[in-house]
């Protein structure tokens, strides 16, 4: 795990990670934001924790370290471990994006001593964020403005999409909102759909936003 992948004052019980994701209903994801939505986000952190648990235990049977992540109050950023795990790429909506679900998914991790487990780079997946840097469709669909039009500064060096505390005071009044979880092409099309459709476009863009 990565010195940047941990949050402010947080400390790992294990140094490395095994990343987890499960897929959500489109259904119940296209009616956000609603309660319906709220239960199926919940009922994917549920099926995560019976993993997580399970995989924890198999490990600590193997004589391995087995310490599962919390789906809030965690203590790493798991879309940043998803895509150091290869499971896919960061959209600009700053949710994973995987040919599994596309942006409908729920992620947790499971912490261990095990060190060499396998990294994979953005490789295949790094087409999505040349995707993103063109579509913006998250961008218009916000109904709070709470995703920049273009990245913005950190203080840290780095770069942000996202106004997290606009975000935050919609998102605990709206049942979780997840609007731009819902709206993603990558949602509603399919992975492999767009893959297919921008790879083969020779005026596709060919950068990658920071």
């Amino acid at each position: 795990v990565p010195q940047n992948a941990i949050f402010a004052t947080k400390r790992l019980p294990c140094r490395y990670a095994i990343v987890i994701t499960v897929e959500m209903d489109k259904a119940a994801i296209d009616m956000a934001p609603s309660f319906e939505t709220f239960l199926e986000v919940a009922k994917g952190y549920r099926r995560l924790a019976a993993i997580s648990n399970w995989v924890a235990r198999r490990l600590r049977r193997a004589g391995f370290a087995g310490y599962p992540g919390t789906a809030l109050g965690g203590l790493t950023d798991y879309p940043h471990l998803a895509e150091l795990a290869g499971l896919g790429a960061i959209g600009y909506h700053g949710l994973l994006i995987s040919p599994d679900g596309g942006a409908r998914l729920r992620i947790n991790t499971i912490y261990t001593n095990i060190e060499n487990l396998p990294l994979a780079p953005l490789g295949d997946h790094a087409w999505v964020r040349d995707f993103c840097s063109r579509c913006r469709r998250c961008v218009r669909e916000c109904p709070v403005d709470a995703i920049y039009d273009q990245p913005r500064p950190r203080a840290d060096g780095g770069m942000r999409c996202i106004e997290h505390d606009t975000c935050r005071e919609y998102f605990d009044r709206n049942f979780g909102c997840a609007v731009c979880l819902a709206v993603c092409p990558f949602s509603v099309k399919g992975y492999a759909s767009i893959k297919s459709r921008f790879m083969g476009n020779p005026d596709a863009p060919r950068f990658t936003i920071p």
